[in-house]
């Protein structure tokens, strides 16, 4: 019996390829890509907020702030002008001073949003030279953060929900408005509303349950970072956030913006929404916009409410985007009566289709008027008057000719040829060759016409060879057509009279390969049928029998 030699363990230490250094330098990069990344937002978060605002008020509202700036600007203008003339037509008694026009918290006016560090407004000279600093830096809103995701109230709040949220350092709330208003700057309140994870806890039918009155966690547990969430299908979150701003707009506060107006970012089976709608992508879109309804009714005319949460922003750049691509449209039709929608996407640059849902949102949008239309009869769009008569259909192009076609075509050119070559040449010796060769050559086209499969084998038949053999019979017609028997003339006819037998037997060759599956084939069910008669007793004897001969 054999033997094999023993195979060798080989041992793996996975310990050694993570080293203690190894592990310190992976903390420590992840650690500071975490705070690379907090900075970052916290640099970007004024500039969004200002964009989001400008979204809202511009594309939602439809109003057009730097109209309503100019406005204001010329107003204010003509108010200095006016006060100008009248102290100088009364020089002698002084002017009355005119009263100061209170600030209007409620106006969005355009210009750059700033957030303070609520933090950091702990008396009122902190307060008055953080908003001295944001004017001096242009902002005219100052973003103060009283409600944050954690579920932190920063101020002295008197909602019974809010009990357990209140920081242990409250800061005066109604005095930080006071303030920055009186340097001029609007005060706006930031309140996080459904991601609040500790409000939860002091009334239980605000938050995502799940297995009865179980609050729902994100994660495994608490202790593994796991946060519950306040549910925007209960009434209770819905009163409780309502009434926080209320109160914030008593304190001064007439523009409130709130985050995290959205569900939880994980949507699972366990959780219990007490709604039957609140497992589907559309009842959650619903209801959100339930509970913003229900808080702009509440607030209508009182308090400017905007919101941010998930899908607010890339709803806003959706609406912009589809106000500049009615820009775009408006700037390429111009004041043209018609134009072909073709063109028009073209100039987009987009499809067919998606140009006509552009111009039908732009016609509904009543940007061409009330008389355009998409006649799809001419494809234009037709912006007054009568559209353009059709254009007669362009006369059809001669169908190509099929592959098959040609090829035949092909093959009794080369036949004709062959034909013409030998009449031309009176020898009979060279005129019983070229007679060969015209008889292979339509056997093997025959081939080519009843098996396409076998056009492969003869690509170089009919690449070189053949058109070759053509070449060779046209010179020897020439020459022989001369009727001087030269010393070149005599060698080059004898060269190719040589050549001729060749080529005979090359194009016999051609033709005998053309059926080598077919051989094979047959050989293949011959030896297959005559082991099946040896085997059912049907050859006459028990021994071999002799083989079929093809």
């Amino acid at each position: 019996m054999a033997r094999y030699p023993k195979r060798q363990k080989v041992k793996r230490y996975r310990r050694s390829f993570y080293t203690r250094e190894m592990r310190l330098k992976k903390g420590i990069g992840i650690a500071v890509l975490v705070v690379a990344v907090l900075a970052a937002a916290w640099f970007a978060a004024p500039h969004v907020l200002d964009w989001a605002t400008h979204t809202w008020y511009t594309v939602v509202k439809d109003r057009d702030l730097e109209a309503e700036s100019a406005s204001r600007a010329e107003a204010a203008a003509s108010s200095a002008a006016a006060s100008s003339a009248a102290a100088s037509q009364a020089a002698s008694s002084e002017p009355e001073p005119e009263e100061e026009k209170p600030l209007d918290g409620k106006a969005i006016t355009g210009g750059s949003w700033a957030e303070l560090d609520v933090t950091a407004l702990t008396d009122d000279a902190a307060i008055r030279a953080a908003a001295r600093q944001l004017k001096q830096q242009g902002a005219d809103y100052a973003l103060v953060t009283l409600k944050d995701a954690a579920g932190t109230v920063y101020y002295a709040s008197g909602v019974a929900a809010a009990a357990q949220s209140i920081t242990e350092n409250p800061v005066d709330a109604a005095n930080i408005a006071a303030i920055l208003r009186e340097e001029g700057i609007i005060p706006a309140a930031q309140l996080a509303a459904f991601t609040d994870p500790v409000s939860v806890y002091t009334d239980r039918s605000m938050g995502v349950h799940y297995d009865g009155n179980s609050l729902w966690l994100d994660n495994v547990s608490a202790a593994k970072g796991g946060k519950a969430w306040m549910n925007p299908f209960a009434a209770s979150a819905v009163q409780y956030i309502g009434d926080l701003i209320e109160e914030v707009q008593g304190m001064g506060y007439e523009q409130v913006v709130l985050t995290g107006v959205q569900f939880p970012n994980i949507i699972t089976r366990k959780q219990d929404f007490g709604a039957s709608g609140g497992k589907s992508r559309e009842g959650r879109a619903a209801q959100l916009t339930a509970d913003i309804a229900a808080w702009q009714t509440r607030f209508a005319g009182s308090v400017t409410l905007l919101f941010a949460g998930a899908g607010f922003l890339f709803a806003g750049w959706k609406l912009r985007t589809g106000r500049r691509m009615r820009k775009k449209i408006s700037n390429i039709v111009g004041n043209a009566p018609y134009m072909k929608i073709q063109e028009i996407a073209d100039a987009i640059p987009c499809n067919y289709a998606k140009c006509c849902k552009h111009l039908e949102n732009c016609i509904d949008k009543g940007m061409f008027g009330e008389n355009a239309y998409l006649d799809m009869r001419t494809g234009t769009l037709v912006v007054r008057g009568a559209p353009p008569a059709p254009q007669p259909a362009p006369a059809a192009a001669p169908k190509a000719q099929p592959e098959e076609a040609k090829a035949e075509d092909n093959y009794a050119q080369i036949l004709n040829q062959l034909r013409a070559l030998n009449d031309a040449i009176p020898g009979e010796e060279m005129s019983d060759k070229i007679s060969r060769l015209e008889a292979v050559s339509a056997k093997i086209f025959a081939q080519a016409k009843q098996n396409p499969d076998k056009l492969p084998q003869m690509r170089k038949f009919m690449d070189y060879y053949l058109p070759t053999a053509l070449k060779l019979l046209k010179t020897y017609a020439e020459l022989d057509a001369q009727g001087v028997e030269g010393e070149n003339i005599r060698e080059s006819k004898q060269r190719i009279e040589q050549v001729m037998d060749t080529l005979v037997t090359a194009f016999e060759a051609q033709l005998d390969r053309l059926f080598e599956d077919d051989a094979l084939d047959v050989s293949t069910d011959i030896d297959v049928m005559e082991n099946m008669l040896r085997a059912d007793g049907l050859t006459g004897n028990t021994g071999n029998s002799p083989k079929l001969q093809l």
